[in-house]
């Protein structure tokens, strides 16, 4: 992959390209909070058969599925702890920019609760969707910018990448990973907008699918489930 990244043009140093992978992994690790998390967590329940209780007893469903999420990306901070230290060291780039960097990640751990739960709740409908979640993986990781500058990427798929809030995060960590010696694909306070307007529009999605599920439930039989 080392042979195809070009930054502004030219040929990146070592250090910039291992902050360009550095701040790539410290999102992907949250990849499979958001696609596997709500989804496992409703597949051990429903073959342990203990969804059923869960829709019939009137505490939140919507505490359970961001309950998941949350709870796994907490976990996860056993290995994104030690890289975010390492890169604040090796970056050099100061605490504000560090500080900024973990703000970002926060941003869109908030979008990826959203998301989750939206996958959690399209598991409950329609039981296998092990095959979409691994697709919508890979688009994360390859579209979104993980591995590559979305620039370089074709139109059709640059315009695809635009339409994905972990572009964006992507994008604003390695701007002040490089202590803001990298150039965006927009400017960053445009960047940190679309960031904020992604995550509200995923939460109202996700508040949106749960109510159709619950009264899908409700009307179809718990047994459906």
């Amino acid at each position: 992959m080392s042979s195809v990244i070009t930054f502004r043009d030219s040929k990146p140093t070592p250090r910039e390209m291992f902050l360009f992978f550095m701040g790539g992994i410290l999102l992907m690790i949250y990849n499979n909070t958001a696609l596997w998390a709500p989804l496992n967590a409703v597949t051990r329940d429903l073959y342990n058969g203990t969804l059923e209780f869960i829709y019939s007893n009137p505490s939140s469903r919507f505490a359970y599925y961001v309950g998941t999420v949350v709870a796994d990306a907490l976990i996860q901070m056993v290995y994104v702890g030690p890289m975010f230290i390492f890169l604040f060291i090796y970056s050099g780039a100061g605490v504000l920019n560090m500080g900024l960097v973990f703000l970002v990640i926060l941003i869109v751990n908030i979008v990826l609760i959203a998301f989750g739960v939206m996958i959690g709740l399209i598991g409950v409908m329609f039981r296998q969707i092990n095959s979409i979640a691994q697709i919508l993986g890979l688009l994360f990781q390859f579209v979104a910018g993980a591995y590559f500058p979305v620039t370089i990427f074709p139109k059709p798929f640059l315009i695809l990448a635009l339409t994905m809030p972990f572009t964006y995060g992507y994008d604003l960590i390695r701007y002040y990973s490089f202590g803001g010696d990298f150039e965006t694909i927009l400017p960053v306070a445009i960047e940190w907008g679309i960031l904020a307007l992604f995550a509200v529009i995923y939460w109202i999605i996700a508040r949106i699918m749960l109510t159709r599920v619950e009264s899908y439930s409700k009307k179809n039989g718990l047994h459906l489930i």
